[in-house]
């Protein structure tokens, strides 16, 4: 069952509204790249998991997000909880050849060109979502098996060296070691105990917010053509007045979500009006209305809360960006 739908993360939406509104910076286009592929992995193993049949009771939460307790930022790609274990998943959609360096706790990555790129080693960030998941369940006084694994989802990767401290394996590996940990592990918890460890990583969950590397203060509150960087216009669709280029609804809840992570999860009439370039505040309001935001308070400049789950999580889009 999932708990915790995937959603696009907030570095992965302020990235992107960076890369368009600077297209010529090249730092924020290849973070966008990267935190695009990243995105892609996950989305690989979540289809891979969905096709999977588990008769065992459990809950899945992805992109789960937290904090220690030294309030720095825990993500794990993919959570799983159930009465016989729990598990992280961390997927790497990584190119070439790949080996991990456990003496200098290295992860290092060799192109087809022969240049060596070093990444954060993936093993020991596993490690530390152990050792938190571990504090949690010391906390709630539960005894579970804690397993994590490395995913390699894309199928050109080679692996070297991997570390015997946990499974490092190839996505399609995924169908085989679950329900091989299904049977090894026994169930150690009851529905009851299952149930208030959903309750709790759903109580502690806490959404990273994205650092802008910008003055967002300075940044132009308008949609902007993608193309040629002209102010849009809205005439029942969104409208570039010198390309011509018409954008469908799906940008719309782009540009929504960009706004939410750019400027703030709140949006009153008068600002979505100015945003979208719309007629008048009418278009504006009925818009909300339409969308059904959250009304959140009565006053004559009343605000509206932007759902974070406003834009759909759409794989072959994603992927199409990359080609």
């Amino acid at each position: 069952m999932i708990a915790l739908e995937r959603t696009l993360p907030d570095d992965f939406v302020g990235y992107r509204f960076l890369s368009r509104r600077f297209p010529a910076n090249k730092d924020f286009a290849e973070k966008y790249r990267n935190l695009c592929a990243g995105l892609i992995g996950e989305l690989l193993v979540d289809r891979e998991m969905d096709e999977l049949v588990i008769d065992d009771d459990h809950f899945i939460f992805r992109n789960y997000e937290s904090k220690s307790h030294t309030q720095r930022s825990i993500q794990i790609d993919t959570l799983y909880v159930s009465k016989r274990f729990i598990l992280t998943l961390e997927a790497k959609n990584i190119a070439g050849h790949v080996r991990f360096d456990q003496m200098q706790h290295q992860f290092i990555r060799t192109k087809d060109s022969g240049e060596m790129v070093n990444f954060t080693n993936p093993v020991n960030q596993s490690i530390r979502h152990q050792q938190w998941l571990q504090q949690q369940l010391l906390m709630l006084k539960i005894r579970l098996p804690i397993i994590s694994a490395i995913v390699f989802t894309n199928p050109s990767t080679i692996i070297s060296s991997p570390p015997s401290l946990m499974p490092i394996f190839h996505l399609s590996g995924l169908r085989y070691e679950l329900p091989k940990w299904s049977t090894t592990y026994k169930e150690s918890i009851n529905d009851n105990q299952l149930l208030k460890l959903k309750h709790h990583f759903h109580k502690i969950y806490n959404r990273k917010a994205f650092t802008m590397p910008l003055d967002n203060q300075t940044i132009s509150k308008r949609v902007f053509c993608l193309e040629c960087q002209n102010e849009l216009i809205y005439k029942r669709t969104l409208l570039c007045p010198q390309c011509l280029n018409a954008l469908n609804s799906n940008f719309i809840n782009e540009f929504l979500n960009e706004y939410r992570v750019i400027w703030g999860e709140t949006i009153s009439v008068e600002q979505l009006t100015s945003y979208f370039h719309f007629r008048n505040t009418k278009i504006a309001y009925r818009f909300i209305k339409q969308q059904g935001f959250q009304k959140l308070n009565n006053t004559k400049q009343a605000k509206y809360l932007i759902p974070s789950n406003i834009e759909p999580v759409i794989l072959e889009n994603l992927m199409a960006k990359l080609s």
